[in-house]
């Protein structure tokens, strides 16, 4: 594309030379070498482009843009008629011009190539955001009457799990009625190496509607991740027949990935865990103490940074959304 409107921007520079051509001397000498009417070349195809993606495209009013030209101008030490004049001149050597159109064409398609990677808008490594989707079993179930019961327990073990992580489980869901199990919810653990788990809890509703259930957890202690985990169609007892619909199931981890060492560092600091033998799967019944339940297998295993730490903390984001 860039070659494209180049090579029409040259011959609307050719047509105007022709035009002052004949107010030209043919014998002089440009008053720019080569290297100085590609830069400027170069430079008018930039100042073209930002007006035009200013709204002052072709069309507009000389005077509106004749200022920004003018400045151009003034920049290389020469006035339009002399401008004017070099390109008239230019024209009447149409090999040294091929070659500075070319240059100024790729000089061009080089700095497309960095604004695209975002050189002339860094990323703002502090509120940086990349994300990731950890699922990796099936995203839709069909359960019927027929089904063995099944809770669709998950659990995902990644290295890359770290403090501060954001974790997002999303899916859609529909029970009916005659599943008639008791205190049917979803479940997700965030369980860490020394023993502890932190959860969130949602209850679900089994009256044949498809909703949209989204839960995000952040990984809220400075500590080692072992695993995620948690039921989907959890329960704490199995009543009637199975009559259940889960599809689009995602589990995205979203995290800086600018800050990942220096939280690395921070957390091989303050937790000193390195084995993993303790059990930190959850059991299939689970005492809830809110929406939003801390659970601790054992005291000790904490580190001292946790001494005195309160087990219910603030409620994170549960969303759930009918679907039509």
């Amino acid at each position: 594309m860039i070659r494209r409107n180049s090579y029409i921007f040259l011959a609307v520079f050719i047509l105007f030379a022709g035009i002052f051509s004949t107010s030209c001397n043919r014998d002089s000498k440009a008053k720019l070498n080569s290297k100085q009417m590609e830069n400027l070349l170069t430079d008018l195809h930039v100042l073209e482009g930002s007006l035009r993606a200013s709204g002052m495209g072709y069309g507009q009013e000389e005077m509106e843009k004749g200022a920004y030209y003018r400045a151009l101008f003034d920049r290389y030490g020469i006035s339009s008629e002399e401008f004017d004049s070099c390109l008239s001149w230019y024209t009447r050597h149409p090999k040294k011009f091929e070659r500075i159109y070319a240059n100024v064409i790729t000089r061009l398609e080089t700095l497309r190539d960095d604004v695209d990677k975002g050189k002339f808008h860094p990323v703002d490594s502090a509120n940086a955001i990349d994300s990731i989707n950890l699922w990796y079993l099936p995203k839709k179930y069909t359960f019927t009457k027929d089904s063995v019961r099944n809770k669709l327990f998950f659990e995902v073990e990644n290295s890359d799990l770290l403090a501060d992580d954001m974790y997002e489980l999303s899916f859609l869901h529909r029970v009916a009625p005659s599943d008639s199990s008791l205190n049917q919810h979803v479940v997700m653990y965030v369980n860490y190496l020394n023993g502890y788990v932190d959860s969130i809890y949602s209850a679900t509703k089994n009256d044949s509607t498809l909703r949209r259930y989204t839960l995000k957890f952040k990984a809220r202690e400075a500590l080692k991740i072992k695993s995620l985990s948690g039921y989907i169609l959890g329960n704490d007892s199995s009543i009637g027949k199975m009559n259940a619909f889960v599809d689009s199931v995602k589990l995205m981890r979203k995290y800086n990935p600018f800050k990942q060492d220096s939280i690395r560092a921070a957390v091989m600091k303050l937790d000193s865990t390195v084995v993993d033998s303790v059990d930190t799967s959850p059991k299939d019944s689970i005492t809830i103490t809110g929406k939003d339940s801390i659970h601790a297998l054992d005291d000790d295993l904490l580190p001292q940074k946790l001494e005195g730490f309160e087990k219910t903390k603030k409620m994170d984001k549960i969303k759930v959304q009918e679907d039509e």
